[in-house]
């Protein structure tokens, strides 16, 4: 099963999308170009705003989990067939609406983890 696109994917695209629109641009109009407009215009298109949490209305939920134990667990001494009960949390951090998430909700974006952005 593939992983899905990280952002980190999607801003190396955008990069390589931008760079081929103003390659493509005639040289006589970027040289007419305002460079200020311009860089507002590429990071209007290409660009993603910070991501801002709504702290005052962060959850924690308690989700109970009740399932049989395929095989036998090493770590629990548990055999085949028995039921385990697992409380795990959920913490909901809910975020300010934005294009951002628009973004990232359209494209099905995953995040981009420190550790992945080593082969970044």
């Amino acid at each position: 099963m593939p992983l899905p696109p990280r952002i980190a994917d999607y801003y190396r695209a955008a990069l390589d999308a931008m760079k081929a629109e103003i390659d493509s641009t005639p040289d006589d109009h970027v040289l007419g170009m305002d460079p200020a407009k311009c860089i507002e215009y590429v990071l209007e298109k290409y660009g993603m705003i910070e991501v801002v949490f709504n702290d005052a209305a962060v959850e924690l939920i308690e989700v109970d989990r009740e399932y049989r134990q395929q095989g036998y667990d090493i770590y629990s001494d548990r055999g085949p067939g028995t039921l385990v009960r697992e409380t795990a949390v959920r913490i909901q951090l809910p975020v300010e609406p934005s294009d951002t998430i628009q973004t990232i909700w359209a494209q099905r974006l995953a995040p981009s983890i420190r550790a992945n952005q080593a082969d970044a």
